[in-house]
C-alpha cells in the first residue's frame, strides 16, 4: 500500500503539470475568444452606424423624392393651364369665321379646357394605351404634346368623319383615344360612322364625356352596346373604375355594376373605355342595376324623370349570430307641389327578382313638404300593401340645398318586416311568404326624390 501511495505522489507533479499546461491554453483560448467577441461588437457597432447613415440617406432620398413629386405635379398643371392660354389666344386671333368653324360646343371656357387635361391626366396610363389619338382645333396642340410618341389626326370638319374612316380601313389600331366629345356626339347620330370606327379598332376605344352629356350617357352607352362593344368602363376623377356595363342584352338593354347605387353622373369630365371584349373583372362594383337605371350624384341616388329604377347588393355571408337584414338610408325631397305627382322612394329587402318583382319594400310617398305616407309591400308577382302610415317631420329643418328628409330603415327577420325612422318603430308585421334571400337595395320612381347615406348589412335578430 506504501508502495501504491508513493507511486500516486511521484506521478502528480507530472499530473499538475499537465493541468497547469491545459488551463494556460484554455486561458489563451478565452482570451482570444474575447479579442473576437470585442472584434465583432466594434464590427456590429460600425454595422450600427453604416445602417443610422443608411437610413438617413434613404429618408433624405424619400423627402427629395416628394419634392420632385410635388414640384412635376405642379409643372404639369402649369403646363395644363399654359397650353389652355395658348390655344385660346391662338383661337382669339383667328378671324370671326375660322374661329366659330374651330369652336366646339363642350368648350365653353379656357378652364373647361384646362378641366379636361386634368381628367386625361389622372387616367393617363389608359390614354397612354392608344395608337391613334383623335382631336379637334381646339384640343390637337394638347394631344400632340401628350402624346408626342402617338399617331395624333386632327378632325377639322366633323361632317367629313366619314370619308376619314374610309381613309383608315386599310389599317387596324388596338386601341383608338377621342379627346374631343363633339367627335364622339357625330358618331352617337350616325351608326354607320360607329360600325366604320369599330372596323379600323380591334379591341378598345378611350374617349371623354363633358358635364353636358349626363343626361345622354345612358343611350351612348346603349348605342355603343349595339354596335359591337362588349364591355364600358366609367372611370371618376380619382381614376378608380367605379361601373362596367355590358350588352347588349336581349331586352334590349345592357347588364351594369358599379361602386355606388346608381348611374354615376360626374360634375365634369369623365373618362371612359368601350370594349370589344370582356375587361378584368373589377371586385368592388357590388351594386347591381335589377331594373332600369337609377343615377347617383352628390346628392344621392334619384331616377330620371318619369322612370322607375331599381338597384341591389348582395350582403355579405352574416355567420350563424347575424340573421336579420338591416338597410339604412336618408330619404329626400325638394319642397311639394301639393297634389302633383311626386314619385315615390323605397328601401328593399329579400330581393330575388328577375325585374321589378319579388321583394319585401318600405316605401315612402310624399303628402305635404312634412307629411309623408310609409308603408310596407310585398311582391310575390304582384304587388300588395301589407301596412300603411303617416308620419310628420316638422321638427326635421331644410337642408342648405332647401330639401327635406327622412332618416328611414328597414329590418327582416325570420317572421318580421319592421321599418322606422332613427330610434322609433313605426311599422311592424308578421310576414314569412318571401324566402331570405340576402339582397337589399333602393327603388325610386321619378326624380322628385332622392336616398343617400345608405348602409346594408346583417344584425342581430
Amino acid at each position: 500500500m506504501i508502495r501504491s501511495i508513493y507511486s500516486k505522489l511521484k506521478a502528480f507533479p507530472s499530473s499538475f503539470k499537465e493541468f497547469q499546461n491545459n488551463l494556460n491554453k484554455f486561458s489563451s483560448s478565452l482570451e482570444a475568444t474575447q479579442d473576437n467577441l470585442n472584434k465583432f461588437s466594434s464590427s456590429l457597432e460600425e454595422t450600427q452606424n453604416n445602417l443610422n447613415k443608411f437610413s438617413s440617406s434613404l429618408e433624405e432620398t424619400q423627402n427629395n423624392l416628394n419634392k420632385f413629386s410635388s414640384s412635376f405635379e405642379e409643372s404639369q398643371k402649369t403646363l395644363i393651364l399654359g397650353l389652355t392660354q395658348s390655344i385660346f389666344k391662338h383661337l382669339t386671333g383667328m378671324s370671326n369665321n375660322r374661329a366659330k368653324q374651330s369652336s366646339t360646343s363642350f368648350i365653353e371656357a379656357s378652364s373647361d379646357l384646362y378641366a379636361l387635361w386634368s381628367e386625361v391626366n389622372i387616367n393617363l396610363n389608359h390614354w397612354n394605351e392608344c395608337e391613334l389619338i383623335l382631336a379637334c382645333p381646339l384640343t390637337i396642340r394638347g394631344a400632340l404634346q401628350l402624346f408626342a410618341d402617338k399617331e395624333v389626326i386632327e378632325i377639322k370638319d366633323f361632317s367629313s368623319l366619314r370619308n376619314f374612316f374610309v381613309t383608315l380601313r386599310s389599317k387596324r389600331y388596338q386601341s383608338i383615344g377621342i379627346v374631343t366629345p363633339e367627335i364622339l356626339k357625330y358618331l352617337f347620330e350616325d351608326q354607320t360612322l360607329l360600325i366604320h370606327l369599330l372596323q379600323v379598332c380591334q379591341r378598345q376605344v378611350v374617349f371623354l364625356t363633358g358635364k353636358n352629356d349626363a343626361s345622354m350617357r345612358e343611350k351612348l352607352y346603349l348605342f355603343l352596346h349595339k354596335v359591337g362593344f362588349y364591355e364600358i368602363l366609367f372611370i371618376n376623377d380619382e381614376g378608380k373604375i367605379c361601373c362596367s356595363t355590358v350588352g347588349h342584352m336581349a331586352n334590349d338593354s345592357f347588364d351594369m355594376r358599379s361602386s355606388m347605387p346608381g348611374f354615376p353622373l360626374n360634375k365634369n369630365w369623365a373618362t371612359h373605355i368601350a370594349s370589344r371584349m370582356a375587361m378584368p373583372k373589377v371586385n368592388d362594383l357590388s351594386w347591381w342595376a335589377a331594373f332600369g337605371f337609377l343615377e347617383f350624384t352628390e346628392k344621392g341616388t334619384s331616377a330620371a324623370p318619369e322612370q322607375l329604377g331599381l338597384s341591389v347588393n348582395v350582403l355579405a355571408n352574416p355567420g350563424k349570430s347575424m340573421n336579420a337584414q338591416l338597410i339604412k338610408g336618408v330619404i329626400r325631397w325638394t319642397k311639394c307641389n301639393e297634389g302633383l305627382s311626386t314619385g315615390h322612394a323605397s328601401l328593399v329587402g329579400c330581393y330575388a327578382g328577375p325585374g321589378d318583382t319579388n321583394m319585401y319594400a318600405a316605401i315612402v310617398e310624399v303628402l305635404s313638404d312634412t307629411i309623408v305616407s310609409i308603408s310596407i309591400w310585398r311582391n310575390d308577382g304582384n304587388w300588395v300593401c301589407l301596412q300603411k302610415t303617416t308620419t310628420s317631420i316638422e321638427n326635421s329643418p331644410q337642408d342648405k340645398q332647401g330639401n327635406f328628409s327622412l332618416a328611414l330603415w328597414l329590418k327582416i327577420t325570420d317572421s318580421l318586416i319592421i321599418v322606422g325612422t332613427e330610434d322609433k318603430t313605426l311599422l311592424s308585421l308578421n310576414d314569412n311568404k318571401l324566402q331570405r334571400i340576402p339582397t337589399v337595395g333602393v327603388r325610386i320612381f321619378n326624380s322628385y326624390m332622392s336616398i343617400s347615406d345608405l348602409t346594408a348589412n346583417f344584425v342581430k335578430e
